[in-house]
């Protein structure tokens, strides 16, 4: 039995209990009686895993690119200043969130970035680099809001591996979704990129993921980054980023992967999340049994983390 004291002083009722059994020449001891038989409720506390997904999403085999249904995509999350989206990002453990460098490399106040954050932590290698959004207080995960597993380089997405891209760009408030699928990279090292099939991006887009599906998982294999060193952040008029190092008539996309910042994301990240054992069965893919779904909106000025449900 342990008891503690009131924290505005005194003996609570335990405490009281315990002095009226305590004999006076043998303080310090007390005798009671008990049945043996503990009522208390058994809990179980469900470990946290990366990459689940609801049935409607680990069912998808559609193609192209279209509006996505509110929570399909359960780990994305909208980094925005003054209620405009500004860059995406996905939540990579229950308090970090993962995006691009270059969404916070400039700014008139730089400091607001930190408010209800503990830190915003930037990779420094050469070429594309990615933030780090340690958050003050954990998300309610639930279906609809999820972390992805990260690939930290042990996974293999072989030519021909379906894969997303998803990110607001400049759709307000509606999350896009493009399809592509995994390519031999030409002219440029396959240690350090993922290359696909030619995906429309915008500057909008930076941020977001690159996700490709192994077993029951969801794994983000890329970051969509903006090259700070060579200044593509907008290169023409409808301010596309140049997310290709290759020819847009080669038709191959080149994604950083995210095993390129491994050390990095190792040091501040800790333990990766393990991905789903479960298994998922097949459903429909329409997304219409999403009722209800949970958007992740981070403001660049307060950094605040917001559940809105969608109807």
């Amino acid at each position: 039995m342990i008891c503690a004291g009131l924290a505005a002083g005194g003996k609570d009722s335990c405490q009281t209990w315990i002095n009226s059994q305590i004999s006076s020449d043998q303080p310090g001891f007390v005798t009671f009686s008990s049945s043996g038989t503990d009522s208390d409720l058994s809990v179980f506390c469900t470990a946290v895993v990366c990459g689940s997904a609801s049935t409607s999403l680990n069912s998808r085999v559609g193609g192209g690119s279209s509006l996505v249904t509110a929570g399909l995509w359960p780990w994305i999350a909208s980094l925005q200043t003054n209620g405009a989206h500004v860059c995406g990002g996905t939540l990579v453990a229950v308090d970090s969130v993962m995006s691009d460098a270059s969404c916070f490399s400039s700014g008139s106040n730089p400091n607001e970035v930190t408010l209800n954050v503990i830190n915003i932590t930037m990779s420094n290698v050469t070429g594309k680099n990615v933030a780090i959004l340690r958050l003050a207080s954990q998300p309610l995960l639930s279906d609809y809001i999820q972390p992805i597993c990260v690939d930290k380089g042990t996974r293999t997405f072989s030519t021909g591996t379906l894969c997303w891209v998803a990110g607001w760009a400049t759709a307000e408030e509606v999350l896009q979704e493009f399809q592509t699928s995994v390519v031999e990279c030409v002219n440029v090292s396959s240690t350090d990129n993922i290359c696909t099939g030619a995906v429309t991006l915008l500057q909008g887009n930076a941020g977001g993921p690159l996700m490709c599906k192994q077993g029951n998982s969801w794994f983000q294999t890329a970051v969509l980054t903006v090259d700070s060193s060579s200044n593509t952040t907008s290169n023409n008029s409808t301010n596309k980023a140049r997310w290709s190092r290759s020819s847009r008539t080669s038709l191959i996309q080149v994604f950083t992967k995210t095993s390129r910042f491994q050390n990095f994301l190792a040091a501040n990240l800790g333990t990766f999340l393990s991905p789903t054992t479960t298994t998922t069965s097949a459903g429909d893919s329409s997304g219409e049994s999403l009722a209800h779904s949970s958007l992740l909106l981070f403001s660049l000025s307060s950094v605040l983390l917001l559940g809105w449900c969608w109807h």
